[in-house]
């Protein structure tokens, strides 16, 4: 059975350096918070791949139809790149003996907006989470296969939701949580609705 060399890394970072600092100052935008999260992520990731500066690193991406495809991508050459690589193949077939091929699959790239008892204000929970497996570059053998994942999450005002996000990126953008408002007298109501069809329902059972 083969050992896992990505550790998984969960858990909301409710604390960031200066970056996330906010009083009342503009709140980071949402492309910007999820660049740190992919900068951490693909930091840990290459830690476990080790490579040598010589080494030869193909990286091949599952999740060719996912819009965040290319970001991921991008962020996996950079940090590779900063390491002293130049040797960096992406969504290529090639043969090669020292070196390394990166596959992931995206399976959550975003942000998602939810409610909180005060309708201005609005919790912005962001995450980037991968299965990723490490071939030998080659043999070709897999050499581990993990799930890794960074988090994060803050409130902001709703009002500047839509400002924060970058429409180059979809999933920079989100949904607005429903107005609290609004929501605190029509839930009640459709509880009383849907209990009196039910109430209805019965007594025309019982007169049949």
């Amino acid at each position: 059975m083969q050992k896992k060399i990505f550790r998984q890394h969960y858990g909301f970072l409710l604390i960031f350096p200066l970056l996330f600092f906010q009083t009342n100052q503009q709140p980071a935008d949402n492309l910007t918070i999820l660049n740190h999260l992919a900068s951490n992520l693909m930091s840990k990731i290459v830690d476990q791949v080790a490579p040598d500066a010589t080494d030869e690193i193909m990286i091949q991406s599952q999740s060719r139809q996912n819009p965040g495809n290319w970001w991921v991508e991008n962020w996996l050459v950079k940090e590779l790149s900063r390491r002293g690589l130049t040797k960096i193949y992406v969504q290529q077939q090639k043969s090669f003996v020292n070196g390394a091929t990166i596959e992931f699959l995206i399976n959550k790239l975003g942000v998602t907006y939810l409610p909180t008892d005060n309708k201005k204000y609005a919790i912005r929970q962001f995450i980037i989470n991968l299965d990723v497996r490490l071939l030998d570059g080659g043999a070709g053998f897999v050499k581990s296969l993990d799930n890794v994942s960074e988090q994060f999450a803050d409130t902001v005002q709703v009002n500047l939701l839509k400002q924060l996000e970058d429409k180059s990126y979809p999933f920079t953008s989100a949904v607005a949580p429903m107005n609290q408002g609004i929501r605190k007298y029509v839930e009640p109501f459709v509880v009383m609705a849907t209990t009196a069809g039910v109430i209805v329902m019965f007594f025309q059972f019982r007169s049949k």
